[in-house]
């Protein structure tokens, strides 16, 4: 009898879940479209020769890395 009453209560508890689950999901659209959307953050974009400092340093880097001898041994 109990396990008969236990799994009325679980069959019960997965119906109401479903069908919770169901009003959510057809109510998820209006639920997304009610919301207004963030206003738009506009911030000041970086100076343009900030930009170009960073790639003058990025190249010599490179450079500086390609001149390097190499250190090879006698062996090779």
């Amino acid at each position: 009898m109990l396990s008969l009453m236990i799994k009325r209560i679980l069959d019960t508890t997965n119906r109401t879940k479903l069908i919770l689950m169901a009003v959510v999901l057809a109510m998820w659209p209006a639920l997304a479209q009610a919301a207004a959307p963030p206003a738009p953050i506009l911030k000041k974009s970086p100076p343009v020769w900030l930009g170009f400092l960073v790639m003058a340093l990025l190249l010599i880097i490179v450079m500086f890395v390609s001149l390097m001898p190499s250190k090879r041994s006698h062996q090779d």
